[in-house]
């Protein structure tokens, strides 16, 4: 029964009662449910730098053949953050995210990359597989980006609008910041 609870918490923080294919997630409920319990046996407690968690998803994505822009990118960290917040209960990383006009924004990573504008940022081609330390984390983070790639950017930006974390805190032109507090009590929320 855990395994079901679980995929569905996932499902339901990512897409908000999307209705998605079940065969889709049939591998992933699986994955998901072992990472979890392999946390919760060793107490996995660490937390990384937003920066290198995105450069860990651009190389992962090129290694996939996929591509990540700017605005792509932001909502991936997201919805990182949101499933660590929501299932694993801890932050995957320490830095503010922010509700701009297009969803939520990790400030310091889109800056580091807003050379880039709306283009493919591109990959090192290094072995980025250190950068995430613990495997049930790379494990988690992979996961994610494999059921986002269905997706594309638009709809990750609108499923980010109909969340009440970035509701709740988007004023135009303020760049209000979306509490950790405010992802793990909407996820709360959507799994009751």
């Amino acid at each position: 029964m855990i395994f079901s609870h679980v995929l569905s918490d996932f499902i339901v923080i990512f897409t908000r009662f999307h209705l998605l294919p079940y065969g889709f997630f049939s591998n992933l409920w699986y994955n998901i449910s072992t990472i979890k319990t392999e946390h919760e046996e060793r107490g996995a407690e660490m937390m990384y730098n937003a920066l290198d968690v995105a450069r860990y998803i651009i190389d992962y994505e090129a290694t996939q053949g996929r591509t990540v822009s700017n605005l792509r990118l932001q909502k991936l960290l997201y919805f990182v953050q949101c499933v660590f917040l929501g299932i694993l209960g801890r932050a995957c990383f320490s830095d503010e995210i922010e509700a701009w006009d297009y969803g939520p924004v990790v400030p310091k990573v889109y800056r580091a990359y807003k050379e880039y504008g709306s283009t493919v940022i591109p990959s090192l081609g290094q072995n980025s597989q250190n950068i995430i330390a613990a495997g049930e984390d790379r494990d988690l983070i992979n996961c994610i980006l494999t059921t986002t790639a269905k997706r594309t950017t638009g709809e990750l930006v609108d499923i980010t609008h109909r969340q009440d974390p970035w509701k709740n805190a988007y004023v135009l032109g303020l760049n209000n910041v979306i509490t950790q507090d405010a992802i793990s009590e909407y996820a709360k929320k959507v799994r009751q």
